[in-house]
């Protein structure tokens, strides 16, 4: 029987997308508006705070989420001083607390520019919370989006009841992830952060642990995973998980791929599942 020397082909072969996402913003979607009144009030406090401009508001709470109107001029030279200025003055009117606002990045862009603020409640960051705010070339406000989720109850001051290293040697982080995943290593982070569980009414907040677990899929020996998310610090209850390794990539590469067998030639075909190497 001769010997025949050939290149390693290609094989078309299926692949199970696994969707790792746990969420407790499950079903938000379905909720309806909580707050009529709060609504009303955030509008008339818009009205007051910026005269002439418009308002969404959160179904839940009933609280501003979005901003926006005809370019107003706000005094300041610099985005950053104007910042300051509706800080103690018309964010100011809409409960926005300056203390409590973080500025996290000041960005120029060809149209517009845009500030950044996260929300810290006693030294921990609020998951999700955001203002941005962004401003014509000239200088002018156009619009202010928010992200904002109140403020705790009855345990500000109240440490976690389930520490990170509890949490990093429980069970909570991996439950249900070696059947779908070779689990390499994990992480809590050494902060707690307040997460926002949304109800029917609003939203509580909770101390989280925030946590990363990495590894390779059970479904793909080549597939790896990484997966963050937020650990309920009061109950041990995972309340947030995605995976940060994106399946999904609007791109196409073709090359030869044999379809069906090595004796049939190869065709041209969209290379499905492709693992590429960057830099080494």
């Amino acid at each position: 029987m001769g010997m025949v020397a050939i290149s390693v082909p290609s094989f078309a072969q299926d692949h199970k997308h696994v969707d790792y996402t746990i969420s407790a913003f499950d079903g938000y979607n379905q909720l309806g508006i909580a707050n009529k009144k709060a609504v009303t009030a955030s509008q008339r406090s818009v009205q007051a705070a910026f005269p002439g401009f418009y308002a969404a508001t959160d179904k839940l709470t009933g609280q501003v989420r979005d901003i926006y109107g005809k370019a107003m001029v706000v005094p300041g030279m610099s985005i950053a001083d104007k910042m300051a200025y509706l800080m103690d003055n018309n964010l100011k009117q809409l409960g926005i607390s300056k203390s409590e606002s973080r500025l996290q990045k000041i960005t120029d862009a060809p149209h517009a520019s845009f500030a950044y603020y996260e929300q810290y409640i006693n030294g921990h960051k609020v998951v999700f919370s955001q203002l941005m705010a962004r401003f014509t070339k000239d200088g002018r406000l156009q619009r202010i989006s928010l992200k904002s989720y109140g403020r705790p109850e009855g345990i500000t001051g109240t440490s976690p009841a389930v520490t990170r290293q509890a949490t990093l040697d429980g069970t909570a982080l991996t439950a249900d992830m070696y059947a779908i995943m070779n689990v390499q290593s994990k992480n809590v982070d050494t902060e707690w952060e307040w997460f926002p569980v949304p109800g029917n009414y609003g939203y509580t907040l909770q101390p989280a642990w925030h946590y990363t677990v990495s590894g390779l899929s059970k479904h793909d020996e080549y597939m790896p995973v990484t997966l963050t998310g937020y650990v309920n610090a009061m109950t041990g209850e995972v309340l947030y998980r995605i995976n940060e390794v994106k399946e999904e990539v609007d791109l196409v590469v073709k090359g030869n791929v044999y379809k069906d067998n090595m004796v049939d030639p190869p065709s041209d075909q969209p290379r499905a599942n492709l693992a590429i190497v960057l830099g080494g």
